[in-house]
């Protein structure tokens, strides 16, 4: 397999990552729906896979908010869903992350997870 250097280091999580997150924004205003949990299954700088009952609109003005625990550290992360596909009773979704103050701390816990995996 080639190595493509513009590409993020993906982490795979042998169990997934168990995540809560809200829209926080929708058509380019604030906006905080309720939470709803889901499992994060990878993810890298760049974003994440998760897997979710609810069935979220693939749009380009809607915003997502996610916290979760990765190796011992607490984040809390924004993305936008770039693709999504039906499995059995859940959606699994690609999430385009807009990290920028936490992404220092989103490459230490993905690297001590990758040590401690």
């Amino acid at each position: 397999m080639r190595y493509k250097r513009q590409e993020a280091m993906r982490c795979e999580f042998r169990h997934p990552l168990d995540t809560t997150f809200f829209i926080s924004s929708l058509n380019g205003k604030p906006y905080r729906s309720s939470q709803a949990k889901g499992t994060i299954l990878n993810a890298s700088l760049g974003g994440l896979r998760l897997k979710a009952p609810l069935d979220l609109p693939v749009n380009k003005q809607l915003e997502v908010t996610f916290t979760f625990t990765i190796a011992h550290c607490f984040l809390t992360v924004q993305g936008r869903p770039l693709w999504k596909k039906r499995d059995k009773n859940a959606f699994i979704y690609g999430i385009k992350l807009t990290i920028d103050t936490h992404e220092k701390d989103m490459l230490t816990a993905l690297k001590a997870y990758n040590k401690c995996y």
